[in-house]
């Protein structure tokens, strides 16, 4: 998915370079003693999970930059889910779609 990334200008260097960031001070403004962390299996909530359930839905997001376009990423993103869920040899079904797309506009360089 990378191979279509532009590489990163000096200038945007110089740009990232002044960024300070602070998780720390961060959770504190939000409220949060800790940055929110992702919970295994189907429940958020603590214990057990002992009920089986009949679908499950999971969603990322991937953000897009200077050069990447949409279709080739969902491309690339539908093959290799269905590749690593073929290797599984579940009896199960997966579906894969986007929700939706757009190239990256802020960011480009023309």
């Amino acid at each position: 998915m990378y191979d279509n990334v532009a590489e990163v200008t000096e200038e945007e260097q110089q740009l990232y370079e002044k960024i300070e960031f602070d998780l720390g001070e961060y959770c504190k403004d939000a409220g949060r003693p800790q940055a929110a962390a992702l919970h295994q299996g189907a429940s958020p909530h603590a214990g057990a999970k002992t009920v089986i359930p009949r679908k499950v839905i999971g969603k990322f997001s991937i953000r897009r930059v200077p050069d990447m376009d949409p279709e080739v990423v969902e491309k690339q993103v539908v093959d290799y889910m269905q590749k690593k869920f073929s290797e599984l040899g579940s009896p199960n079904k997966m579906t894969v779609s986007m929700g939706h797309g757009a190239k990256s506009s802020a960011w480009s360089r023309t």
